[in-house]
């Protein structure tokens, strides 16, 4: 409520993107030092993986030991340049969103990347462009992603082999050889523990937060997985399976209700927005999507700074003022 107070002036808004802005650009400059020197201004060096099959380079920018900035960048790339949008200076919301799609990239966190080119694959389908035009967009975006990954030969192995022999789909050297599917990683135990908490505590859940405490009960190491013994965390890193794990049905079908109704209160402000708002309308649209899209690992919804942004965003929408 605080939030939607606070976004009913468009002033605030301005002044937060401003903010905003500057964090990003420190952001990608210090992930990009970071990158090419391997250590940033802080002097926090890169992580180097050096393994049997690949080596993978992580970057963690001015996060130091946080390997976080990806999922940064995407969360706070559409409120910081509203100010260009604002501002009607569309052609660097465009430069921006490339250079901030090669950083994430860099940064070695899958789940943003893709996250990211699915936001970015959602404003190209929905722009009020010809067919011709979006075609055209398409095709650029993914000959500039094909050519990136074709020309850096240690992100493509990070980022596809690294995926694909975890999931057990082609053959590992390493530690998860064994793997035959998603549910024998890390996070396939993580969802599978709270899928198995759900079936314990149908209706009202294992209380708020209480994850990281139900999932050591030893009844849980009998769950399908081969990393089982790693099955507890602070949350099953993804909200929805947080949500029916810690709520229950009940829970689950208010959270679930609240998000559609949002995406249709969004939908109807872009179809009744005005030319110079269309592209932020969408914009916000896509970013919600993509922070809910069920199918993707995620940080906790009530303790992790990416909760921050759920309700962030939420709160944009949910407030009644036309910024553009």
């Amino acid at each position: 409520m605080v939030l939607i107070i606070f976004f009913n002036k468009k002033q605030n808004l301005t002044h937060l993107s401003f903010i905003f802005f500057i964090s990003l650009n420190f952001v990608l400059f210090d992930t990009m030092l970071q990158y090419f020197t391997g250590k940033d201004i802080f002097g926090y060096e890169s992580l180097v993986n050096i393994g049997k099959d690949l080596t993978s380079i992580r970057l963690s920018g001015p996060f130091g030991d946080e390997f976080i900035v990806g999922g940064f960048l995407k969360n706070i790339f559409l409120v910081s340049i509203a100010i260009f949008l604002i501002d009607k200076k569309k052609k660097l919301f465009y430069y921006y969103f490339i250079f901030t799609l090669i950083l994430i990239f860099f940064s070695g966190e899958r789940s943003s990347s893709v996250m990211f080119c699915f936001f970015c694959f959602l404003i190209i389908i929905f722009l009020n462009y010809s067919l011709k035009k979006k075609i055209f967009l398409f095709l650029l975006l993914s000959f500039i992603l094909t050519v990136f990954f074709a020309i850096n030969d240690n992100l493509r192995k990070s980022t596809f082999d690294r995926t694909l022999k975890q999931f057990g789909m082609i053959e590992s050297k390493i530690s998860y050889r064994e793997h035959k599917n998603f549910f024998d990683s890390q996070w396939g135990a993580h969802f599978l523990t709270a899928y198995e908490i759900f079936q314990d505590n149908k209706f009202i859940g294992s209380g708020f937060k209480n994850f990281r405490v139900v999932c050591a009960n030893k009844k849980y190491d009998n769950i399908s997985s081969h990393r089982a013994s790693s099955r507890c965390a602070t949350h099953p890193h993804n909200i929805y399976l947080e949500i029916l794990s810690e709520t229950g049905i009940m829970g689950f079908l208010l959270f679930s209700f609240i998000i559609l109704k949002t995406i249709k209160i969004q939908i109807r402000r872009i179809l009744f927005s005005s030319p110079d708002n269309y592209l932020f309308s969408l914009s916000l649209l896509s970013i919600f999507v993509t922070l809910f899209w069920p199918l993707q690992t995620t940080g906790s919804f009530f303790s992790s700074y990416n909760g921050f942004f759920y309700w962030f965003y939420g709160a944009l929408i949910y407030s009644k003022k036309e910024y553009l």
